[in-house]
């Protein structure tokens, strides 16, 4: 996804009601916003609040928190921006809500790249979501504060557009997921060649399912030739002890004539 402008509203340069002799912290915390230095804006509005205390201009907070936002200091830019809409009434609380805007967003890009990590898991996507909704509420209600605010209104499209690519590329996340987890679960399978061992095993065992029946009938009519032998010789013994028998009545009656 295409890095995404954020439109913001140009620095208020309001002034404080304070002026210190010989140095004015605000002024040169404008200088140096306009020269592009704000983290040196930042520090130098910071050093005109402390100066005001509690009598701070919501203007000069307001400019605070815009130097804090551009310095990428995120929750200094919120607090900030939350004392101004406390002081200044409505017209600050839409300003807020349009900072605020700003600071979900920020943090919706920093999750995505996160999210976009090789290693992360799709789930990592839900954070940049959440802010870019977050991001979407905040300007639609700072769009609403204005009868057309056309930043805050173009900025309420550019994170539907977000949030549609954020759930895209989860989506996408979780079919890679997906199938690395069926790769890696066919990997696991048997090898190819050890499977066919396996099914050779598995042919031999059946032939010797098929070998074991007709051995054992071998084996039945086996035994039942042995006594069919048996009995023949058997037979064969009776034969010759009648014949012997006989011969020997033969020879006793020949001795008696």
């Amino acid at each position: 996804m295409k890095t995404l402008l954020l439109l913001m509203l140009p620095l208020a340069l309001w002034q404080t009601a304070l002026i210190l002799p010989g140095r004015d912290p605000h002024a040169a915390g404008e200088r140096a916003y306009a020269q592009g230095d704000y983290r040196k804006a930042f520090e130098a509005f910071q050093e005109a609040v402390i100066n005001a205390g509690d009598g701070a201009a919501p203007e000069l907070l307001y400019n605070h928190a815009l130097a804090a936002l551009r310095a990428g200091l995120l929750l200094d830019a919120e607090v900030t921006a939350e004392k101004a809409a406390a002081r200044g009434g409505r017209e600050f609380s839409a300003l807020r809500d349009f900072l605020l805007g700003n600071t979900a967003f920020m943090r919706s890009r920093k999750a995505e790249v996160l999210a976009d990590e090789p290693d992360a898991k799709p789930s990592a996507f839900d954070a940049a979501i959440a802010h870019a909704e977050q991001a979407r509420l905040h300007w639609q209600r700072a769009a609403a504060s204005r009868d057309d605010w056309a930043e805050a209104r173009r900025n309420v499209e550019r994170a539907l557009l977000a949030l549609e690519a954020l759930k895209k590329k989860r989506e996408a996340a979780e079919q890679r997921r997906l199938q690395t987890k069926d790769k890696q679960f066919n990997e696991k399978q048997l090898d190819p060649s050890l499977q066919s061992q396996l099914d050779d095993a598995g042919d031999t065992e059946e032939q010797d399912s098929k070998v074991e029946p007709l051995l054992t009938e071998l084996a039945t009519e086996q035994l039942v030739q042995s006594l069919l032998e048996k009995l023949e010789r058997k037979e064969q013994e009776k034969l010759e002890t009648r014949r012997a028998a006989r011969r020997a009545r033969g020879a006793e009656v020949e001795r008696d004539w």
